[in-house]
């Protein structure tokens, strides 16, 4: 099986999505393989992408998507489809079109800072977390470290939902200093939003300085990922994919700003969630 192969096999599946009528759905696919190929562009039929993503579409699965293909540092396939909503008035995706990145804020963001860090020689895996953030040693989390953070089996609880309790993010950081466990560190695998929120505050303790110009001074600016950011600016907005209408807590269709309500609390600013960017930005 080639790599294109396996990409449609990974792609075949949004076809049976369940079309939610009280959301919009969209979707962001960046695909880069390392290959020793040569003239890798002839071996590949990206037509079954476009079948694909076309049928999807007229199924009302997602109102629109970009997707970029490439192997080698060279970009094969770079497209996009449909609309920015069910409304076929709406803006048309482009290839340029900004998404917010929601979890994939979780390694493009949180993850790679860490990585530059212990890079840096200014981190180690194994730290506890209570030698930068002494106020997280409460309820027997002395223990975590590091690594648990990133491997999601800190023992923290997946997320909370703070939207309907707190207005603050100093709120919201508070209380998950003061949290007990569910499980004990290393023991039980649980994705968790509250562990990437805490390694974000380590990683800002670290370097003295917010996750969001950490980044981007060190890993968006030189990698010239120039779409890539938290709080898209005001002119730039019109080039964001709106990502649902929220019928629960700011019940109005969110463009622009980070969907997810706990980040939305922490300013747009998390280690969760809260960037926006292109698949060409993703890809490099």
């Amino acid at each position: 099986m080639n790599n294109l192969q396996y990409f449609i096999r990974l792609l075949h599946p949004i076809s049976w999505i369940h079309n939610y009528k009280s959301k919009i759905l969209f979707l962001i696919i960046f695909l880069f393989i390392t290959s020793c190929s040569t003239k890798i562009e002839k071996q590949y039929n990206f037509e079954i992408i476009d079948q694909i993503m076309e049928s999807a579409i007229i199924d009302s699965v997602f109102p629109g998507a970009s997707i970029l293909f490439g192997i080698d540092q060279q970009v094969l396939y770079s497209k996009a489809f449909g609309h920015f909503t069910y409304d076929k008035n709406s803006p048309k995706d482009q290839t340029n079109s900004i998404f917010d990145l929601a979890s994939v804020t979780k390694v493009v963001g949180t993850t790679s800072a860490a990585m530059i860090l212990i890079h840096e020689g200014k981190l180690n895996l194994d730290d506890k977390v209570i030698k930068y953030l002494p106020e997280f040693n409460n309820n027997g989390k002395d223990k975590i470290t590091i690594r648990n953070l990133l491997l999601h089996n800190s023992g923290l609880a997946a997320f909370k939902r703070y939207y309907d309790v707190y207005t603050t993010g100093d709120e919201i950081i508070k209380d998950i200093m003061n949290l007990p466990l569910e499980n004990l560190p290393g023991e039980k695998y649980v994705y968790s939003d509250l562990g990437m929120i805490t390694l974000q505050k380590v990683m800002e303790k670290i370097s003295g300085k917010p996750i969001n110009i950490f980044l981007k001074e060190n890993l968006f600016d030189p990698l010239e990922m120039n779409n890539t950011m938290y709080h898209p600016s005001n002119d730039i907005i019109y080039k964001c994919v709106p990502t649902e209408i929220d019928t629960v807590w700011r019940h109005k269709l969110i463009q622009g700003e980070v969907h997810d309500e706990r980040a939305a609390i922490l300013n747009g600013i998390a280690g969760h969630a809260g960037l926006f960017s292109t698949t060409e930005d993703l890809s490099k």
